[in-house]
């Protein structure tokens, strides 16, 4: 529906769009399914792909061609659009084709909505598939950890909200887990750091049906993006930490690991954790300037835990795949 509408609209674009990139905003509206016509079988556009822009043009130009050279403003136009993946949504009249095309591949990346299962209605219901089920995928979040005391991210009084105010210089509060930042100013991770950390906090009631899952034989595996480690500390074995953990930590320099435990008096100090090999290397090596050599100069002890900039790890992709197909086998 939405390649023939976009094939047959008129836009009313306004300039140039530069590349698109999937922003950080999110939406509470639910997306609409979106049937794919017209031979084209499960495109999937991504803002880092090479020719974005072009994929795009293919997509929405009245021709269909990308290389026809069709300009943009001749192309449907993205609010159009929006209004079609969104129904209801009300944007500013000043909002740019930029900002609007941003949205769009926001919304055409994320996956469609999971079926609900039609004989799955009451308590009763759930119990029942609950005891004939053999292999059970269970996927955890920040919600399963909230009410053992760990501070939420997003809530008015969460951690993004205090840390922006402790450290106004951040671009954003969740550039703490940014990569680049980190190698900039690794600080506000070390201070959201102190108030996570492990040993703090006990596994909550969801925590305990995941176990009794597994003591029953029926956890196949726990997916989770939780980085508290309460999945450990209940008893969970089948567990996967997509997002690491505080369990080790490594050298952003020479990757040497070591128990996480090892930084818990420093983090509590409020100290930046420094690698003690690549100390000791740099106080025997030193620079003609008298500091420290360049591949040295950011060593610090960063808790093995994925930030924005990281790839997942390979477990994660490798076991996915396996749990997948046993599942449906």
């Amino acid at each position: 529906r939405l390649f023939k509408m976009a094939s047959k609209g008129h836009g009313s674009g306004t300039g140039d769009v530069r590349e698109p990139t999937i922003g950080d905003g999110n939406t509470d509206t639910e997306m609409p399914e979106i049937d794919q016509e017209d031979g084209r079988d499960g495109q999937v556009l991504n803002g880092s792909e090479e020719g974005s822009v072009d994929s795009l043009r293919g997509l929405f130009c009245v021709s269909g061609d990308p290389t026809d050279g069709v300009s943009m403003e001749d192309a449907v136009d993205p609010r159009q659009v929006l209004e079609y993946l969104i129904p209801g949504i009300h944007l500013p009249p000043d909002v740019s084709d930029d900002v609007m095309w941003r949205l769009v591949m926001q919304c055409w990346n994320e996956p469609p909505k999971r079926e609900k299962l039609q004989n799955v209605n009451t308590l009763e219901d759930v119990l029942e598939l609950l005891q004939k089920s053999k292999k059970i995928l269970v996927v955890t979040g920040a919600g399963i950890s909230v009410s053992c005391g760990i501070p939420d991210f997003r809530s008015r009084n969460g951690i993004y909200a205090r840390l922006s105010q402790d450290f106004p210089e951040l671009p954003e509060p969740q550039s703490m887990f940014d990569i680049h930042f980190f190698k900039i100013d690794p600080r506000p991770f070390f201070k959201f750091a102190k108030e996570i950390f492990p040993g703090q906090y006990e596994p909550s009631p969801s925590h305990r049906f995941i176990l009794s899952l597994e003591k029953r034989g029926k956890l196949l595996r726990n997916y989770t993006q939780n980085i508290d480690t309460l999945e450990r500390v209940a008893g969970i074995t089948r567990v996967l930490q997509c997002h690491g953990s505080f369990e080790t930590a490594s050298c952003t320099n020479c990757h040497y690991k070591v128990p996480g435990m090892e930084l818990k008096e420093q983090i509590f100090n409020e100290e930046v954790p420094q690698c003690p090999k690549c100390q000791a290397k740099s106080s025997r090596k030193p620079s003609s300037n008298g500091d420290s050599e360049d591949e040295d100069d950011f060593a610090v002890m960063k808790p093995d835990i994925v930030f924005f900039g990281e790839s997942l790890p390979q477990q994660f992709h490798d076991q996915l795949k396996s749990d997948l197909e046993e599942v449906h086998s």
